[in-house]
């Protein structure tokens, strides 16, 4: 009961509002509100994708590929990997994740 209570309380405040802005701004107004501020996430989304990218230094990634390219053991098995290349293995998942544009950023590692 309390819950459908503060649920209730929400989605009222919710509607306030948006009516609030709706005379304050029109429909088309709110619209580009929200079009900015869904550009700004997008902008800062890739802005952090890019700063986590660049903690992997090019040595990072050789240490990864020299063990990938060996075949010694099978990549899925993380804590070997990560033992391997002195990597975290943050750094190895992030790797694994981030291949391509990794491959990209150091295109001479790989022979």
């Amino acid at each position: 009961m309390k819950n459908e209570l503060i649920k209730g309380n929400l989605e009222g405040n919710a509607t306030r509002e948006t009516e609030r802005a709706e005379d304050e701004y029109g429909a088309e107004g709110i619209q580009k509100q929200l079009n900015g501020v869904l550009v700004k996430m997008a902008n800062d989304e890739k802005k952090l994708a890019e700063e986590k990218l660049n903690q992997i230094s090019q040595d990072d990634f050789e240490s990864y590929e020299e063990v990938r390219d060996s075949g010694v053991t099978n990549m899925c098995m993380i804590g070997v990997v990560s033992g391997m290349t002195c990597l975290s293995r943050e750094k190895v998942l992030f790797i694994m994740k981030n291949y391509e544009e990794l491959m990209e950023k150091y295109p001479g590692v790989r022979c």
